[in-house]
């Protein structure tokens, strides 16, 4: 069984658990929020606050701001459709998501074959997934499924350059990032 078969059997088992989630991506996340995340207490994603605050990371944030928005705007935007299309043709009572315009995990994962990110050369699907997930921050009384925020995504994409680059050891965070 490969990865993509693994998820796909777990995409199925989560349509079948979480029947009333708006679509299969909501109901994919919470079946790894609820079932599979609070037992990976081994996983410990690397802290990257010390690197987003890195003077030159932080000049690059604020250069590329605008194109980047758009980047997730546009991603974000392709979520809210299919998620408005899936909602309308059901008619049984659903929960309102209140994470519009917001980057779901199939959306990020789009993002990262359509800009080459996840070749396995760059970097591999499993560490396309543990990037999403290591930046998606907890909140307080927060029950339903998380998506990125902006902040989060730059943060992925902080993540991204320095798991990339992490053999290149004499380039500084912001090279990361430039190369990323």
């Amino acid at each position: 069984m490969t990865y993509n078969d693994f998820l796909n059997a777990l995409m199925r088992l989560a349509e079948k658990l979480y029947h009333s989630a708006d679509t299969i991506d909501d109901a994919f996340q919470q079946l790894l929020m609820e079932n599979v995340l609070p037992l990976a207490s081994r996983r410990s994603p690397d802290p990257v606050a010390t690197h987003l605050e890195d003077p030159e990371v932080i000049g690059l944030f604020e250069y590329f701001d605008n194109s980047l928005y758009a980047l997730y705007s546009f991603y974000a935007s392709a979520a809210d459709a299919k998620r408005r299309t899936n909602t309308a043709s059901v008619k049984s009572k659903r929960r309102v998501n209140t994470m519009k315009e917001c980057l779901g995990y199939n959306e990020f994962l789009k993002f990262a074959m359509d800009f080459n990110l996840s070749s396995n050369v760059i970097l591999s699907t499993l560490e396309i997934g543990d990037i999403y997930l290591s930046s998606i921050k907890a909140t307080e009384g927060q029950e339903n499924i998380r998506k990125l925020t902006f902040a989060e995504f730059w943060e992925a994409l902080v993540r991204c350059a320095l798991i990339a680059y992490s053999k290149i050891s004499d380039a500084s965070p912001g090279d990361k990032v430039r190369g990323e």
